[in-house]
């Protein structure tokens, strides 16, 4: 069963170019903007698979990839999952368990409006009705 690379959930983005067996060719998906770093996909169906996401140029943080599997805790790559060398340079591999038949991966860490409300330490009120007649909400932090 072939596994796949998606972006439909919130803060998805990437340009998938080729899906092989354990070789996955993808490039950041721009949305008519100028060229830069951000990506984050999914991908289902690749439990027991170990798979080199390629790049093709440096779009991978330091720290290698955010690694997720429910869109609320992230971690960074274990440093056996993640490999920079000279040879695979802008790709990292991942190992996926038996059991891991959904995992997201980012340039960084996700964070979406649902955990965003979650957060106590930030004062959330209504700034203003657009002219849509949706609220704006407004965020302050400290004094």
């Amino acid at each position: 069963m072939q596994y796949n690379i998606r972006d439909d959930f919130p803060g998805g983005s990437i340009a998938v170019e080729s899906i092989l067996e354990d070789r996955a060719l993808i490039g950041v998906d721009n949305r008519d903007s100028r060229p830069w770093f951000y990506w984050a996909f999914k991908v289902c169906g690749a439990a027991g698979k170990t798979i080199t996401f390629d790049f093709g140029e440096d779009l991978i943080g330091y720290f290698g990839p955010a690694v997720s599997h429910d869109l609320r805790k992230w971690h960074w790559s274990e440093p056996d999952r993640f490999r920079s060398d000279e040879k695979d340079r802008y790709s990292f591999t991942y190992t996926f368990s038996e059991s891991e038949d959904e995992v997201y991966f980012a340039h960084n860490m996700l964070y979406n409006v649902e955990v965003f409300e979650r957060v106590d330490f930030v004062d959330k009120s209504i700034l203003c009705i657009d002219s849509d007649g949706t609220p704006v909400p407004l965020a302050a932090m400290g004094d």
